[in-house]
């Protein structure tokens, strides 16, 4: 049987990922692609995997924001 995700797939979520993080430097001023300095960090899994008490944890320390769970953050990935 063929596996239900393949490597194309995986790709094209990464290249997903590379285009919202550079629509999410942007937005924040940040410059795009810089080595040093802050910069956006996505906590992506499963459901009920773990990600929201994750995100809940890191959020606690006063240098990290969390932007919860965005819609618009998707439509960034297609």
């Amino acid at each position: 049987a063929e596996p239900a995700y393949g490597l194309d797939e995986s790709a094209y979520s990464l290249a997903g990922v590379r285009r919202a993080k550079f629509h999410f430097e942007k937005q924040a001023g940040l410059e795009t692609g810089a080595a040093d300095g802050p910069a956006p960090v996505f906590l992506v899994g499963f459901p009920r995997s773990g990600t929201t008490l994750l995100e809940n944890i890191l959020a606690a320390h006063p240098n990290v924001t969390a932007s919860e769970e965005k819609a618009h953050a998707w439509a960034i990935l297609a």
